[in-house]
């Protein structure tokens, strides 16, 4: 176990080749009550490693800690795919049941199914800006994908509510999803809540040493298939999303689920 910055909360520095914990990170999150109880065992006569325990007062190690497991990753894994390459692959896109959530009756239906879930495939939509110099506005779509179905939430005619907010706050259900901290930050431009259970796929192939790092290119490196972005600039604020939104932003979600099942699988993620 290697502990990144440890001098910075009074820890030694303690290494193994197993897991990588960021307590630097966890020490800026600007939480002045941020304590923490350490035992390590160390590694036994043979160098095995012993199982460490690490709690932190007024910080969740799932929502502090950054790990990264030293695993063997195969080969074709870490090499580059240019856009030649992952244009040779099949197009696949989700076919599976949509929900498209723009009534409350419909948000209550689709909260209750998500809390029975402890993965979750995340991604938001924004309508894109064309003028040069001025900002996009915050998400008008939250994308969350089950092992059975999506929910696609128009937040820009229903609001983000208080029952959303919950789930995104809810650090015992894992919300995954690539460049996921832009996400937050524009969702918090609607709605005051403060992100729990979140994993950044990108942050975990950069620290494998992967050369795939957007949502594309880690759906033909890990998954072996290329996905549409043919939809990506169109206007998300619709009132009436067309088919081809509803399934652009579905499959988003998807693929944001089957990466961290990829990733767990090559045991990057525990």
């Amino acid at each position: 176990m290697e502990i990144i910055g440890g001098d910075r909360i009074g820890l030694p520095a303690i290494r193994s080749n197993l897991w990588t914990i960021d307590l630097k990170k966890a020490s800026e999150t600007g939480n002045p009550s941020l304590k923490r109880d350490f035992f390590n065992a160390g590694l036994d006569e043979q160098g095995k490693n012993i199982e460490t325990f690490i709690h932190f007062h007024g910080a969740t190690p799932k929502r502090f800690l950054s790990m990264t497991k030293s695993a063997t990753i195969p080969a074709h894994h870490l090499k580059v795919f240019s856009k030649a390459d992952i244009n040779e692959m099949p197009l696949r896109r989700y076919e599976g049941p949509v929900t498209v959530v723009r009534t409350e009756k419909q948000r209550i239906q689709a909260l209750k199914e998500m809390a029975k879930e402890t993965i979750l495939g995340f991604d938001t939509e924004t309508r894109p800006v064309f003028k040069k110099g001025k900002k996009p506005g915050p998400p008008s779509l939250i994308q969350l994908a089950t092992a059975e179905q999506v929910y696609v939430f128009q937040i820009n005619i229903l609001r983000l509510c208080d029952g959303l907010c919950d789930l995104l706050a809810d650090e015992s259900i894992t919300k995954t999803g690539v460049a996921v901290r832009d996400d937050i930050l524009g969702l918090q431009r609607l709605a005051d809540f403060d992100p729990a259970g979140f994993i950044d796929l990108s942050d975990i192939s950069a620290k494998a040493s992967m050369q795939t790092h957007g949502l594309r290119n880690m759906a033909a490196n890990l998954l072996g298939f290329r996905i549409s972005k043919s939809a990506q600039c169109s206007n998300w604020a619709k009132e009436k999303l067309t088919q081809q939104q509803i399934s652009y932003a579905a499959t988003d979600a998807w693929v944001s689920r089957e990466l961290f099942l990829a990733l767990q699988e090559l045991e990057l993620i525990p």
